[in-house]
């Protein structure tokens, strides 16, 4: 029975943090004064990069991708707690500017197709965001 307990254990924490490292989050934050920034990341396989940036309704949200070695990368720009995405043409573009209609959190979730993900392969990129006032 004691055997049991360790193994089962063993399968509740081994399992819980391979599941949490699938995918890592950075908080967006712009150098004083500057409504532009800059960030490197590297995905392998079925990880993803969560982007999160902080805005207000009325802003302008814009996302490049000036930038990308290995296989192609994609993203979704999504609300904060949804799964939905604000636009669905990820694979037909490498960039995305829209307008924000509420305040909150705003995640951009970078990621590799299926095929991709499937062959464990990697890509290193660079991603800008801007907030912007109309």
């Amino acid at each position: 029975m004691k055997q049991f307990a360790i193994i089962l254990g063993l399968i509740a924490v081994f399992g819980f943090t391979a599941g949490a490292s699938a995918q890592s989050k950075v908080n967006v934050r712009f150098a004083p004064g500057k409504t532009i920034g800059y960030y490197n990341g590297t995905i392998k396989g079925a990880k993803y990069i969560d982007y999160v940036l902080r805005a207000k309704a009325g802003q302008t949200l814009r996302v490049t991708f000036p930038k990308n070695t290995g296989a192609p990368v994609y993203f979704n720009v999504m609300r904060s707690g949804s799964q939905e995405a604000m636009s669905d043409d990820a694979r037909e573009s490498q960039s995305f500017r829209g307008l924000l209609p509420d305040d909150g959190a705003y995640v951009v979730r970078v990621y590799m197709a299926k095929a991709d993900r499937l062959n464990n392969k990697t890509s290193n990129f660079r991603i800008g965001f801007s907030i912007e006032v109309e």
